[in-house]
């Protein structure tokens, strides 16, 4: 934060001095809510937020811009001895009073003399570490009836009558588009910073992405978003982002270290203040949830922590108002959350290791993988799946380890892991580690079981990988390995799976026979079981195999029976396949009396049991109905959504499907340049793409194509498909920019109402907004902490906010509650 002396002069006028201080973006709401205190005649106002928020900014700008007919003195009392009367203080730094070590000084009546009854707001900066008696504070002000205090503290001064809170700024989303993320105010700070570091800088289609993660990785926090943005004339955005991601040893800490010839304090200096606001369990449980290297659910931290669950999410909401914790994702209506890897860097730079920590956190991760593979096995509820999902990295991490340190129990780990993560990026690295296992001495030392599990999830692993098509023969031999080991008798589930993922790897590699024979094996052995469930996704990989040879009768007989079959056992995986199915026959296929649920619907159930692999599958076949209806801008927005997915989980299939659908809609919009890009780019994989599509797709795309070298020329369209030379990571990038910019061009959507919320929920809104923990609400109201719990998740859920605080102000300022 900038450093500012005060000065008074003969005449009594005082001045700030400014130098370094931290650029005003994205605070006028703020700004704005001072001065209308001020002009109503507020006598103490304070402004609270952690450490590199801004509260300087903010009176600085005060300072230069005060309101009609009042002085702003804007005080700078960083360095004062711990423990000082802050008016006192005050008093000496405008050089109103004596030194501290001269008897005689009183701030009161040295302010008041110079004050007297002029229209004076004396803005009093980085006075956590001074002490705010009320009794001086209100003597001064019926001393100067014209005078306001304005106190700046972390934690908020608690004789004020008014407070403005400073939070973080608001982060952009992941699909915002070029245009929101040039009017988003974290991402504005960074290119105003940036710019004024180096005036050739601006945010582009090929830097705004790596912009907007820089702001998302630093969490909003003005200071660090500076920082960052004045190291951009020697590291490149993209430097940047991996830096403040992966660099180890604290290495993106001292990214933001604060140049030498400036006055801000570093990002260091920052988070240790704020954390020195923790109480001791807040910052026990901040250290223990450090050693998680990704996000991790709350029953994770709960178990971790020790203590009973409504404590936890007291100190688990306190770190969020920090935003020490950031919460993300929701995951089955239940909050995720993650530090920020600054922040898991500086807690684990300051903080001494204790023993029998990292043990505590490998039981967690066991217990929840645990339940995840057993409830997989078992077609159970995906409730018990995602906590495990959720801790996906660290579930890799540890696998590596095992492996790596040759310890008991790897291979158990391994296939669980397999289990559970195979729709995500971390699958890879468990196939890597699967394949290091099958080729080392300790396959033959594994009980059967386990090794029939190994050759399963690693012979479907490898399908469904970039290469899965060249690895064909190697597919086929581990499924085989595995299926000669499997006694269906003994392990029926296991035997259930085989056959579940090994047809799913077959309709990869297009061995479409051997994928039919495995669905009806599958299904006939489920029935025999029973396993209903089993056997209703069983039944949709049938109908998808129907439709596949065109027998399109089979497959609607199928489909339907598995749809009533997926709402009977409320089994969302069915209900989800076999809406696909359903929505991607041809149109007119079906009798208006078929109850088709809607496709939104669909994605919504994938997305509620984070089934990523059934998403993409949404995603496409949204796609698919919007090209066929001719709703080409429509269809960019889904297709756009599916490559972002298929980016983040690392899966080039799921990536080259959606190229493939990018030149139906390139082509469909007239841009055939681009259409001819994206097909030279997937023209090597292309068989293996159209195996995994739709029949009618084949058709589709050798339509395009004729069409686009019809226009473009022969020699043009060979000229412009250099896309070939494309990786799948670079054609996936270049289309997400394209589509994106061809979705943003569609009907602005009429904007949503404000959210509503149930007489309960509005009930605990107030209660949080009161200050009340979790369990003085479920006291309160009568309810369980639990019930607590979850309405609060609820409220979060429909305002978009990741916390009680911000739950708090985004009610107070959209009328969702009024002013006591």
């Amino acid at each position: 934060m900038g450093t500012r002396g005060a000065t008074g002069t003969a005449s009594g006028v005082v001045t700030a001095k400014v130098r370094g201080r931290m650029t005003l973006l994205g605070r006028q709401a703020e700004l704005a809510e001072l001065t209308r205190l001020l002009r109503r005649g507020t006598r103490y106002i304070g402004v609270a937020g952690r450490s590199g928020v801004g509260k300087s900014a903010v009176l600085s700008e005060l300072a230069g811009s005060p309101p009609p007919g009042m002085e702003v003195w804007d005080v700078d009392l960083a360095g004062a001895p711990a423990g000082t009367a802050l008016l006192d203080e005050a008093a000496r730094r405008l050089g109103l009073a004596r030194r501290a070590d001269s008897p005689g000084t009183d701030g009161v009546d040295a302010i008041a003399a110079r004050v007297g009854r002029r229209r004076v707001v004396l803005a009093l900066d980085n006075s956590d570490e001074l002490a705010l008696e009320p009794d001086p504070a209100q003597a001064l002000l019926r001393r100067c009836p014209g005078l306001t205090l304005l106190v700046a503290r972390h934690r908020p001064p608690g004789e004020s009558i008014a407070l403005v809170h400073l939070r973080p700024l608001e982060v952009p989303d992941e699909c915002a588009s070029l245009d929101e993320l040039a009017g988003n105010p974290s991402v504005g700070l960074f290119v105003d910073r940036a710019a004024r570091t180096d005036p050739r800088f601006q945010l582009t289609g090929e830097n705004a992405r790596d912009v907007a993660e820089i702001c998302r990785l630093v969490g909003g926090l003005p200071l660090a978003i500076e920082l960052a943005a004045a190291r951009v004339r020697i590291v490149s955005v993209a430097g940047l982002v991996r830096e403040l991601r992966d660099g180890g040893a604290g290495r993106g800490l001292d990214l933001l270290t604060a140049p030498i010839d400036t006055v801000h304090s570093g990002i260091r200096d920052a988070l240790a203040s704020t954390c020195a606001d923790l109480a001791p369990r807040e910052r026990r449980l901040l250290e223990l949830l450090s050693g998680f290297t990704g996000s991790f659910p709350f029953e994770a931290a709960v178990s971790l922590n020790g203590r009973a669950a409504f404590e936890t999410l007291d100190d688990l909401e306190r770190l969020v108002d920090l935003r020490l914790i950031e919460p993300r994702t929701s995951v089955s209506g239940e909050r995720v959350f993650g530090l920020l890897p600054i922040v898991r860097a500086y807690v684990q730079e300051v903080s001494t290791p204790v023993e029998g920590d990292d043990r505590r956190r490998r039981v967690v991760l066991a217990d929840l993988l645990v339940q995840a593979a057993s409830a997989a096995r078992s077609a159970g509820s995906i409730a018990d799946v995602t906590p495990a999902q959720v801790m996906r990295r660290d579930l890799a991490y540890e696998a590596r380890r095992l492996v790596d340190e040759g310890e008991a129990g790897a291979a158990s780990w391994l296939v669980d892991c397999a289990e559970v993560l195979h729709g995500f990026a971390e699958g890879a690295a468990v196939s890597e580690l699967l394949d290091r296992l099958i080729m080392s001495r300790d396959l033959a030392s594994l009980d059967q079981e386990t090794r029939a599990r190994v050759f399963l999830w690693s012979s479907y692993l490898l399908a469904m990988s970039p290469d899965g098509s060249g690895l064909a023969a190697t597919v086929r031999g581990r499924f085989r390995a595995a299926s000669d080991l499997i006694d269906a008798d003994t392990w029926p589930l296991i035997s259930l799976q085989t056959k579940f993922f090994g047809m799913m790897s077959h309709v990869v590699t297009g061995d479409l026979p051997v994928a039919m024979r495995l669905a009806a094996e599958g299904a006939q052995e489920a029935e025999s079981l029973p396993s209903p469930v089993w056997a209703a996704r069983f039944a949709v990989w049938l109908a998808a195999a129907a439709h596949a040879v065109g027998d399109l009768p089979r497959a609607i007989s199928i489909a339907v029976g598995a749809l009533e079959r997926g709402s009977r056992l409320h089994d969302s995986y069915t209900l989800v396949g076999a809406a696909v199915i359903l929505h991607t026959l041809p149109p007119g296929s079906l009798s208006d009396d078929i109850p088709l649920p809607p496709l939104e619907d669909a994605l919504a159930l994938a997305r509620a049991r984070s089934d990523v692999i059934q998403e993409g599958f949404v995603l496409a076949t949204l796609t698919s109905v919007e090209i066929d209806a001719g709703r080409f801008r429509a269809a960019a927005g889904w297709c756009a959504e599916r490559l972002a997915q298929g980016a983040k989980r690392g899966w080039s299939l799921e990536s080259e499907i959606s190229l493939v659908q990018t030149v139906l809609i390139a082509a469909g919009l007239g841009d055939m340049r681009f259409a001819a890009r994206m097909l030279g780019a997937v023209r090597a994989d292309r068989e293996r793409v159209l195996r995994a599509m739709a029949p009618r797709h084949r058709e589709a795309i050798d339509a395009a194509q004729k069409h686009v070298v019809d226009r473009l020329g022969a020699a043009a369209f060979d000229l412009v498909g250099a896309g070939q030379l494309l990786s799948s990571e670079r054609a996936g990038e270049e289309a997400i920019g394209w589509l994106r910019s061809q979705a943003a061009q569609r009907e602005s959507r009429t904007r949503s109402e404000a959210p509503t919320l149930t007489p309960r929920e509005h009930e605990v809104l107030r209660l949080l907004a009161e200050g009340d923990s979790n369990k003085q609400i479920a006291t309160r109201l009568g309810l369980s902490v639990k019930t607590v719990m979850h309405h609060s998740v609820s409220i979060y859920r429909k305002l978009a906010v990741r916390g009680r605080a911000e739950a708090t102000a985004y009610a107070y300022r959209g009328g969702l509650l009024t002013d006591p």
